[in-house]
């Protein structure tokens, strides 16, 4: 009875180290090397020794006292493999407890990490829409701008042309006015040859004047001497009067003659005071043009500037609106992968979780190989006792 109750002892303490190694080698979370091989052995060495045992008890001509010795001896080497199982579980439970904590802290700073991330994750998430939404207020503000830089473009073209229209036109006014000047100072000139021979005429009703005033005195002194004649003289008094009505005549022609070329020296100088006023007004208007003309032809520049310049704003803010088409697909891509980030870091927080749960399983495993390294120590305390029993 008592070899069976070694024997059973052994078997005992083999299979709780072998469950033990088991419990060990099939969890997650403790590495492979953690299994200690030279356990395995000394396993293996214990079950090799209760078979040689078991063989010795099959053999008839075995004597008690043989067996019993060789039962002894058996025990004794299973009792040290037993107490190097025992220390060796032991030495793995503490690692493993020790791996646990550390696998339990880092999992917790893990998941808070993963926490944060997930936080910041939801943030970038948010901040990635608003960036989208403003983009996309954006690109509406930049079409109706561009049409708006459309629209004065052709406006400014249209300003171009008119411009240019006026210009002509104050170009042909400024011609036409310096015809215009070009006839003035003409008309001038033969009012000024008009006043001349004006003046010539004064000076040969002048000497006709004086003729008459002449031919007066010379008839009044005919009559004179023809009434000293008596009546031989008569006749001649006759022709003397006439003479001297012909040089009276004369005179009031020449006065009539001599007031008409007065009131025409003053109309030609009116006339010329006028056609110098005229031709005054007509330089002024025409530095007045040529001003007008540079001015629109300055016009022309600048709106043809303006043209080219809005012209360029219009494709610049073309190649922006389509740039912010594409700025708008980006930040939406973002967003999406920013959300599709978030899922994934609420997944791995929940794993996280998961493996916080799975650790603490794993530290009431490792606390089941201490109560299973306790029960090897007291199977190591009656091993001895019953072979000395035996």
């Amino acid at each position: 009875m008592k070899i069976r109750r070694n024997l059973f002892i052994a078997c005992l303490s083999l299979g709780a180290a072998g469950a033990a190694l088991a419990v060990i080698g099939a969890h997650d979370f403790v590495p492979a090397r953690v299994v200690d091989v030279g356990a395995v052995l000394l396993i293996l060495g214990a079950l090799w020794s209760i078979i040689r045992l078991l063989g010795h008890l099959a053999e008839p001509e075995a004597d008690a006292e043989r067996l019993e010795h060789a039962t002894s001896v058996r025990l004794r080497s299973v009792g040290q493999q037993i107490d190097h199982i025992g220390r060796t579980l032991r030495d793995l439970s503490d690692r493993a407890d020790r791996a646990a904590q550390d696998s339990q802290g880092a999992g917790m700073d893990s998941a808070r990490a993963i926490e944060r991330l997930s936080q910041e994750t939801r943030k970038q998430v948010e901040v990635a829409r608003e960036i989208a939404d403003s983009l996309r207020d954006l690109q509406e503000t930049l079409g109706r701008a561009h049409q708006r830089t459309r629209g004065m473009a052709d406006a400014s073209g249209h300003v171009y042309r008119q411009a240019d229209n006026g210009a002509k036109a104050v170009g042909a006014l400024v011609g036409e006015m310096k015809s215009i000047e070009t006839l003035i100072s003409d008309a001038g000139a033969t009012i000024d040859h008009l006043a001349h021979r004006s003046t010539e005429v004064t000076q040969i009703t002048n000497t006709i004047r004086a003729l008459a005033s002449q031919t007066n005195l010379l008839a009044l002194n005919a009559a004179i001497e023809a009434a000293r004649a008596g009546e031989q003289g008569r006749g001649f008094a006759v022709v003397a009067e006439e003479v001297r009505k012909l040089a009276e005549e004369s005179a009031r022609s020449v006065e009539l003659i001599d007031q008409i070329l007065v009131a025409s020296v003053k109309e030609a100088e009116a006339a010329q005071q006028a056609m110098a006023t005229c031709t005054e007004a007509v330089r002024t208007g025409v530095s007045a043009a040529g001003s007008a003309e540079r001015a629109l032809r300055d016009i022309l520049e600048a709106a043809e500037s303006t043209g080219r310049q809005i012209e360029h704003v219009t494709l610049a803010i073309g190649r922006l609106d389509e740039s912010s088409g594409d700025l708008v697909r980006v930040a939406t891509e973002i967003a999406r992968n920013a959300e599709n980030h978030a899922l994934g870091s609420q997944e791995i927080a929940q794993s996280a979780h998961e493996q916080g749960a799975q650790v603490a399983h794993f530290i009431g495993v490792v606390l089941r190989m201490r109560d299973l390294a306790r029960q090897l120590r007291e199977f190591e305390t009656e091993a001895p006792q019953g072979a000395v029993e035996a």
